[in-house]
């Protein structure tokens, strides 16, 4: 059986044609569900007609366990790695659009914000005896690579 969603607000289940285990992370936007499956990003289109999700092409391949969230806001997809790197890629081409390094670790989750900023839930902890979590709210700045292909600013 193939895995499956459930879609919280409708209280539905909705299937993911073709994968033989579940996503360890999801990004949705509208029609469109990015999955991760061990170190493959893959995007899914959702079929009316089979009411399941359709996978279409690998996005990103990327070492498996390095990634801690995915998001996708406009034309851009957002890779938040556990190490503090926030990758973005221009949906249509797949192509790398802006790598930044942030001051902080993320910790499990991460999204894009509109204005070209990203939310991150970051652990500023000294220790095993202490815990300090933040939500993280980082400026990435404009795409320069990326310009021409269209709207990436996230």
């Amino acid at each position: 059986m193939p895995p499956r969603l459930l879609d919280c607000a409708s209280k539905n289940f909705e299937v993911l044609l073709q994968a033989e285990r579940p996503a360890e992370r999801i990004a949705i936007q509208g029609d469109k569900l990015f999955g991760s499956h061990h170190g493959r990003i893959i995007q899914y289109e959702w079929s009316h007609r089979r009411h399941a999700w359709v996978p279409l092409w690998v996005v990103v391949e990327y070492e498996q366990h390095s990634v801690e969230s995915v998001d996708c806001v406009s034309q851009s997809l957002l890779l938040f790695r556990g190490t503090g790197i926030v990758e973005r890629r221009h949906l249509p081409s797949a192509m790398t659009c802006g790598v930044w390094r942030v001051a902080h670790e993320v910790i499990g989750g991460g999204c894009a914000v509109e204005n070209g900023s990203a939310l991150m839930l970051s652990d500023e902890s000294r220790g095993p005896e202490s815990v300090d979590m933040h939500l993280v709210r980082v400026h990435l700045g404009r795409a320069r690579d990326c310009e021409d292909l269209g709207d990436v600013t996230a």
